[in-house]
């Protein structure tokens, strides 16, 4: 053979890398409205004191004292579906987090999220300017527009 074992590899591994690309080429194409988190998601993580846009281009407040935060939202009345727009949040962790109010009762905190398994301090903090904790009385509105609550400061 004219390639030593070396170059084999090499080729075997340029190879593979041009079949996933092909893959990944042809699933794109094929399943366009499936393939939105194989990119890079602009805007996914906001720096303090600046303002995000969501996927839905809706405005979402970063967590300041000054701002009203009435966009945000309430952990005690968002549905899995809501919950599931939040970076870092799939269909599982969605569930078991209103899995958790329901056996558990109403969060008082942003903090007791952390309760809730697959909770760690770094999703925490991504979701910290995203969500409130408000009234736990039930209401039409996921994100508590025109109520009021502690905005998810907690005391």
């Amino acid at each position: 053979m004219f390639l030593n074992r070396k170059e084999q590899v090499a080729a075997l591994a340029l190879c593979g890398a041009l079949c996933v690309g092909a893959a990944v080429s042809y699933f794109k194409n094929r399943y366009p409205d499936r393939i939105e988190d194989f990119g890079v998601v602009q805007g996914a993580v906001t720096p303090a004191g600046e303002v995000a846009v969501s996927r839905e281009g809706a405005d979402t407040a970063a967590a300041t004292p000054d701002t009203a935060r009435t966009d945000l939202i309430d952990l005690n009345r968002a549905t899995a579906g809501d919950l599931e727009r939040l970076p870092r949040i799939g269909p599982a962790l969605a569930r078991r987090i209103v899995e958790h109010r329901d056996q558990h009762g109403p969060f008082r905190r942003v903090e007791d999220l952390k309760r809730v398994k697959g909770v760690g301090e770094k999703t925490l903090e991504r979701l910290r300017p995203l969500v409130r904790v408000g009234d736990p009385s039930p209401g039409p509105s996921p994100t508590g527009r025109g109520e009021k609550g502690d905005g998810g400061l907690g005391p």
